[in-house]
């Protein structure tokens, strides 16, 4: 009896252990396919209990491809009679589903399938799929297409208004979503890819360069941890993302979300292999889980943190050609036109005007220098200045604004300007000239220049003191007596006081701006320590740009202004008077050679072969900007 009991104990403890185990199968949407035909294979995992389940291991065979795999869950419960009474019955179903597709003709077996439930492993046999031309036409897929985007049930739902309504609107949505190939890993989190117009380029040719983010959730924490240097590239703005704008695209046949990192207008600077170095992101992404219930479906479950970098790009810079290169060319890469025009057509002898010079195309037009022009002797020029901005669309320009002084009366004309580029399109160097300037210059009074030499300040006369004798005790007395007695004693004492402290406040501020003078000096020496030191290693462009970057910086600390806010040419101009005329002029032709050494391509200052020729020019801008402290100082 003992051991009847037993048995049935056994047996009936084997039927339980068997109804709780999970139930696994692997379907295929047809047996049957055509060759380059998609289908679904579904990896089903049943059980009576919340499991963690993982994504089966298989190896996809030869012949097949796997476009992309999404998961779907689903939860039954169900108030049956039983032993004891009524009873809650609860089935969870999990299926993985793989787009796949088929390349060739061939008999496949997809499989054996290893599972992983709770930790235990379960095995799942083999599939098999015959790919001929003889198969049937293959049918309309349900829930295919973005990863599953219809509902179990939905094929129920086909007569309904609201589901024909709602498989149109998917399937549109389906038809507009850019879907591209990759090679990455589509389990990852998120990854970041850069795309750039062309990986092959000539000195100073634009190149784009764009870096996006893609993610398979929702991003709740981002940091960017390292920006590209972009070292070798001139770089340009063109579209910054201050924020995450996500958009949809398939990927390997996953579905994504894209946004835009930044995006750059690259000019390589010098022949030879650059780099396009990493964009290094830190984000925190929850994924969509089966496994974290309803939210966790829809990508609003427990966060993870990931870092992810892009993927450096090596871009090959070749040198511009030196056969049929025009003595007018300067650097300038790219397709341009150029225009010359002045407001009027009459002017009066000794009476400046503004001849306005433009470049505007495709390319970096900040490089472009003034070009050369053998002025006739009936006109002077006195001073230019310029102004370039670059756009969204690659597009910039530059304006140069040339103040003339016409010494002739009569009808005088303008020479045109000559300027060439070189057209990467056509892998050649194009002339262009501006038009002749026919100008009627009326009689006048010719001024005088103006003078070069700085106004000395007139030597103040000393003032002659009156040495008073010293009062008396007495009526010091007196008066104080007196005063005291007086109504506006507070007043007067409260008016002294406010200019005792005003005086205090002044003589503050002056020693205060005496020290920061002095401690311009120490700044400079030690910049010009750093590009001698940079000129020895033979890195001209480091040098020359250490001098711009030391001259941006010492006038924008002597005019007490932002150095990133202001102009070259308004820091100069705000200088005062008696300085601007000394150094003005040489300043400004020491600085536009080390701009050219510092971003120009090294075409453009093939004339500068040694750093003994480089420290002439690096030693004449740091003289020239001692020589405008000390003025700047004795003015003070």
């Amino acid at each position: 009896m003992m051991t009847f009991k037993l048995l049935i104990l056994g047996f009936f403890g084997c039927f339980v252990q068997a109804m709780a185990a999970p139930q696994l199968a692997a379907t295929l949407s047809a047996s049957q396919i055509r060759p380059q035909t998609d289908f679904e294979l579904r990896v089903s995992v049943r059980t009576e209990e919340e499991v963690n389940v993982e994504e089966p291991q298989w190896m996809v065979p030869e012949g097949l491809q796997k476009l992309g795999m999404n998961t779907q869950s689903s939860f039954e419960s169900r108030l049956l009679p039983g032993p004891q009474g009524m009873q809650f019955e609860k089935k969870r179903s999990i299926e993985f589903i793989y787009q796949m597709q088929s390349l060739k003709e061939g008999r496949y077996k997809l499989g054996p399938f290893t599972v992983m439930v709770e930790g235990q492993s379960h095995q799942i046999d083999v599939v098999e799929l015959v790919v001929t031309p003889q198969a049937p036409a293959p049918s309309r897929q349900r829930g295919g297409g973005l990863g599953g985007l219809f509902p179990p049930g939905f094929d129920e739902e086909e007569d309904s208004l609201f589901g024909q309504l709602l498989r149109r609107q998917l399937r549109q949505e389906e038809q507009e979503t850019p879907s591209r190939t990759l090679p990455i890993n589509e389990k990852e989190a998120f990854f970041i890819i850069l795309e750039t117009d062309k990986k092959e380029a000539f000195e100073g040719e634009q190149i784009f360069a764009s870096w996006y983010i893609y993610t398979r959730g929702n991003i709740h924490q981002f940091d960017r941890l390292k920006f590209p240097s972009l070292r070798g590239f001139w770089k340009e703005d063109v579209e910054p993302a201050p924020s995450l704008n996500f958009q949809k695209e398939i990927v390997n046949g996953v579905l994504f979300h894209r946004a835009l990192l930044a995006s750059y207008a690259l000019f390589p600077i010098k022949a030879g292999i650059s780099v396009i170095d990493e964009y290094k992101i830190r984000a925190a992404v929850s994924l969509p889980s089966a496994q974290q219930g309803l939210l966790g479906q829809f990508g609003l479950g427990k966060a993870y943190t990931y870092t992810r970098t892009s993927q450096p790009l090596k871009v090959q810079v070749k040198s511009l050609p030196t056969e049929g290169r025009p003595q007018s060319f300067s650097g300038a890469v790219g397709s341009f036109k150029i225009e010359a025009r002045v407001d009027s057509q009459n002017f009066v002898q000794g009476q400046p005007f503004t001849l306005k010079l433009q470049f505007e195309g495709d390319g970096n037009a900040k490089l472009i220098e003034l070009p050369k022009l053998q002025w006739p002797a009936s006109f002077e020029l006195y001073d230019s200045k310029s102004e370039s901005k670059f756009f969204q669309s690659g597009k910039s320009y530059k304006e140069f604004q040339l103040l003339v002084i016409p010494k002739e009366a009569g009808v005088q004309k303008l020479p045109p300007f000559e300027f060439s580029y070189f057209d990467p399109a056509s892998a050649t160097y194009k002339s262009l000239q501006t038009q002749e300037i026919v100008l009627q210059v009326a009689p006048g009074t010719v001024q005088a220049p103006l003078p070069s030499e700085r106004m000395k300040l007139e030597e103040k006369p000393q003032e002659d003191l009156m040495i008073l004798p010293p009062p008396e005790t007495r009526s010091l007395a007196r008066s104080w007596q007196w005063l005291y007695g007086w109504p506006l004693f507070w007043t007067w004492s409260g008016l002294y006081g406010g200019i005792f402290l005003l005086f205090i406040f002044g003589h503050w501020v002056w020693l205060k701006k005496l020290k920061n003078r002095r401690s311009l000096f120490d700044d400079l020496r030690e910049r010009k320590q750093k590009c001698d030191k940079i000129a020895k290693s033979n890195q001209f462009s480091l040098a020359a740009a250490e001098v711009v970057n030391a001259t941006y910086y010492l006038l924008s600390r002597l005019m007490d202004q932002d150095e990133f806010n202001r102009d070259l040419s308004d820091l100069l101009e705000s200088l005062p008077p008696s300085v601007r005329t000394e150094v003005l002029e040489p300043l400004q032709k020491e600085l536009e050679v080390l701009q050219t050494i510092a971003f120009a391509p090294a075409g453009a200052w093939a004339n500068i072969s040694s750093s003994a020729d480089l420290r002439k020019h690096t030693d004449r801008a740091f003289q020239i900007l001692e020589q405008t402290l000390r003025l700047s100082e004795e003015g003070t």
